[in-house]
């Protein structure tokens, strides 16, 4: 299977209490047969690729993940980062052989009165982990071969900008 991150642009601003604010799209394809993804992590990581130096953020409320099934309904799944990362277990991600499947990233922002004026200029920086996966982090399961990947590389995760939050 290949994956691969497309640019969200960089220094972008978010104001505070944004709601699904998209952060990173992941586009994968199944090289050899089709795959089934049921656990993967995001990770809020400020440099290159993302797992290796997850940090906690109080800028970032909650993350969503948008995600087609094997009938290609689009599926959402929500939880809260913990130290940094967040594992979604459960997910129904299907990825075909051939094409293209899009896994897309968003977070809500915290709003000042939740957090504190310590949010404004906070930074984070969050996509899919692709560093130091195990079991515990990344499941992808062959559709045909049953055979287990762990690995959950991602190409081009450079490209996901950070963002910054400020004040409406």
């Amino acid at each position: 299977m290949d994956a691969a991150t497309s640019p969200t642009g960089s220094n972008l601003q978010v104001p505070t209490g944004a709601v699904n604010q998209t952060v990173s799209h992941v586009r994968m394809r199944g090289t050899d047969e089709p795959w089934l993804i049921p656990k993967l992590t995001v990770c809020n990581d400020m440099d290159g690729g993302f797992g290796d130096n997850a940090v906690g953020t109080i800028a970032i409320q909650q993350v969503t993940l948008m995600y087609p099934d094997i009938n290609e309904v689009t599926r959402s799944a929500t939880t809260s980062l913990v130290a940094g990362c967040a594992t979604f277990s459960g997910l129904d991600l299907y990825v075909p052989v051939d094409e293209d499947a899009q896994l897309d990233i968003y977070v809500t922002v915290s709003t000042v009165a939740q957090v504190g004026a310590g949010l404004i200029g906070q930074q984070f920086r969050v996509g899919m982990q692709d560093l130091n996966n195990t079991a515990a982090t990344f499941q992808a399961i062959g559709h045909f071969s049953s055979e287990m990947d762990t690995a959950g590389t991602v190409a081009n995760q450079s490209v996901v900008g950070t963002f910054t939050v400020y004040q409406p």
